[in-house]
């Protein structure tokens, strides 16, 4: 079909030369305007997506940034939640001591020391991690539980309550087995409630992955953060993303570099804003004006030029002297561009005049 039409356009311009003058001069593909892609946020670049020549969307990711990844430290429910995407978590911590509050969900912690415990040489040495099964009976009640210790220092020691239903300030007798064996008694403890955890960030917030309320296990992520800051009170994320659809021009930017935010990172021609530039010899200025049809000759294939219509929209005030010494002047020449079509493309633009 295309070699059909440009067969049927060249077939005119053959009549038309009958009649008239055909005039034809070279050009060059160029783009009218260009636009930057800014990033909103300054930080390392983790991955760019594009490179020049690369057709592009409105909106599509053009690269990324390494975000600082804050996960649970420990099973629990989101408590208070001090930032949103956007904010300086260094102010936020400044002032209030954290940017998560994470309710534990182990609630219970056990003070304990191996002063009651059963006297032989294996109850003396505690180990951090071990599995510890837990009694009370001072309340007339049987209150039994497990847990495990967490922290040992000298004769003190921590354990942290998995199971079972204990009252705050309880005494809590700590056992090596299950059947609380007398000979296996580490000690006892006062049993009390776990504080809140304070999860803490520095830099932007880019992203928050929970909400209050919500149950987390140890190795989830709560939020991601950039190290550089944020051009304006809230960013969209960590990524740069394409302000029009159209060609990418120039990638500014690879994986690695250190950017700030507001930087120019690619450099784009926006869709619609290809031209053909043609240079017109300043004998011919009286034979083309502005609102001059133009057919366009763009040699891409194997089949033949295929011949594209345009319109003559400006032509320069300033002369160009060719290397011949032939002084020219620039048409601008607006034209419907098609796949194949690329800056930098030769161009010939045919123009046929009245006999």
């Amino acid at each position: 079909m295309k070699r059909l039409s440009a067969c049927l356009l060249a077939f005119t311009l053959l009549v038309t030369s009958a009649l008239g003058e055909s005039l034809m001069y070279d050009g060059v593909v160029a783009a009218s305007t260009q636009v930057a892609a800014v990033t909103p946020v300054g930080g390392t670049v983790q991955s760019v997506s594009v490179a020049a020549g690369d057709s592009v969307t409105a909106g599509q990711t053009l690269a990324t940034f390494e975000t600082e990844k804050v996960y649970a430290t420990q099973d629990g429910v989101v408590g208070a939640i001090f930032a949103d995407v956007g904010d300086d978590l260094d102010d936020v911590v400044t002032r209030q001591t954290a940017v998560i509050y994470l309710e534990p969900a182990a609630r219970y912690t056990i003070s304990a020391t191996t002063n009651r415990a059963y006297d032989s040489m294996e109850t003396e040495f505690i180990h951090v991690g071990e599995a510890v099964y837990l009694s009370c009976y001072t309340d007339g009640g049987d209150h039994t539980g497990t847990g495990w210790v967490t922290a040992v220092s000298g004769s003190s020691y921590t354990v942290e309550v998995l199971t079972g239903d204990f009252e705050l300030g309880e005494t809590v007798s700590i056992f090596r087995d299950e059947e609380y064996t007398t000979s296996q008694r580490l000690g006892r403890g006062t049993l009390s409630r776990k504080d809140p955890v304070a999860v803490t960030g520095t830099g932007t917030m880019v992203a928050l992955h929970v909400a209050p309320g919500d149950t987390v296990t140890a190795g989830q992520l709560l939020f991601e953060s950039l190290t550089g800051d944020a051009a304006g009170m809230r960013a969209p994320g960590a990524h740069v993303e394409s302000p029009s659809d159209g060609v990418v021009a120039s990638v500014a930017i690879s994986a690695g570099d250190a950017v700030e935010a507001g930087a120019a990172v690619v450099t784009l021609y926006p869709e619609g804003s290809l031209v053909a530039e043609v240079e017109i010899p300043q004998s011919d200025l009286d034979k083309i004006a502005v609102g001059s049809v133009m057919q366009l000759e763009f040699p891409w294939n194997e089949t033949g030029d295929e011949l594209v219509q345009g319109q003559v929209t400006a032509i320069s005030r300033v002369p160009t002297e060719t290397e011949t010494g032939e002084v020219t002047y620039t048409a601008t020449v607006s034209f419907e561009a098609g796949e194949n079509v690329r800056v930098g493309m030769s161009v010939t633009g045919v123009v046929e005049t009245a006999e």
